[in-house]
């Protein structure tokens, strides 16, 4: 039975604010990237310049099921921007990488807005935080109705 007192996104802002609260902090998401980024990435980055940014690019009508942190980092000397967004889905999202192109794009037109060319590379992570083990692609050529044949010529 549910408790009339707690709201019944209660669960979903508790992780919101734990996950808000670690990753926030310098070392915790340095040790997070440092653990999911390709090796030949990590080893390039200047971790002391991981700063997180203020800001979501989650719409107001999704932050119940998604919360975000952007942050900055230098890779060999250039601005870089790491993008994490956590999943508080019961289930995995087949249309994950389409709905962060969408993310990754609002990134990218806003530093645009702000700044001009060029812009900085952003690379997305999602944490799932449902239930389910993510079962669904990542990659986002899988979205697309392409025979084999075609995707060996158009996807390279």
């Amino acid at each position: 039975m549910e408790n009339p007192d707690k709201p019944a996104d209660h669960a979903t802002k508790t992780h919101d604010g734990f996950f808000r609260a670690i990753f926030s902090q310098p070392e915790h998401a340095r040790e997070f990237f440092k653990s999911h980024l390709p090796p030949e990435i990590a080893k390039r980055v200047e971790w002391e310049s991981l700063a997180v940014m203020p800001g979501s690019f989650v719409k107001a009508n999704l932050r119940q099921v998604h919360t975000d942190l952007i942050f900055s980092v230098r890779i060999d000397g250039r601005e870089s921007l790491l993008y994490l967004l956590f999943e508080h889905q019961s289930k995995p999202d087949p249309a994950m990488p389409l709905r962060m192109l969408v993310y990754v794009l609002e990134i990218l037109l806003e530093h645009y807005e702000a700044h001009g060319l060029p812009l900085p590379p952003v690379l997305p992570f999602v944490l799932n935080q449902g239930p389910a083990e993510w079962t669904v692609s990542s990659d986002f050529e899988t979205l697309f109705d392409l025979p084999a044949d075609l995707a060996e010529i158009l996807l390279p």
